[in-house]
């Protein structure tokens, strides 16, 4: 399985903050049929912390994504976002987070928003060029992370 760069750097986050984690292996051969007929997407990881005695799961996927400097936005297709939903819905029913950085922050500065939040909060629009649809996450709408912050800070218990 080949990673990009940044979920590399998650997987060094979640290590030097002591978190159990997995990666999910994204090559389509390894799906199920029931993840392709249903639209499901499976997230990049499964990460599970304790927080005042409480175990966590949760399930993150990471966009590597360049920030409108002008807008103080990102971008993610429509599609990304409906099939990590159905992912949630169809088979467990827990919290998906987004998690997206670049290269600019050199990966030491995360923007995280969950899937139900991008739902709920999230312009969508249409790509002129190509006809696809695109979610619009603005800043002020994830919680910013940077690489010493524990991710029990975007919990809410």
């Amino acid at each position: 399985m080949v990673m990009n760069k940044f979920e590399l750097v998650m997987m060094e986050y979640w290590n030097n903050h002591g978190y159990k984690f997995f990666s999910l292996n994204q090559k389509i051969e390894t799906f199920s049929r029931a993840f392709r007929e249903n639209g499901i997407k499976r997230p990049d990881f499964m990460i599970s912390f304790c927080i005042m005695g409480t175990h966590i799961h949760i399930y993150a996927d990471t966009k590597q994504r360049q920030f409108n400097r002008t807008y103080r936005t990102f971008t993610i297709s429509e599609d990304d976002v409906q099939a990590l939903h159905n992912f949630k819905v169809k088979f467990h029913n827990t919290t998906i987070f987004v998690i997206l950085s670049n290269e600019d922050s050199g990966f030491r500065t995360f923007y995280v928003i969950s899937v139900e939040d991008i739902i709920k909060k999230c312009e969508v629009k249409t790509n002129r060029n190509t006809g696809e649809k695109f979610c619009i996450i603005k800043i002020i709408d994830c919680i910013t992370l940077g690489w010493n912050d524990g991710f029990e800070k975007i919990i809410k218990l």
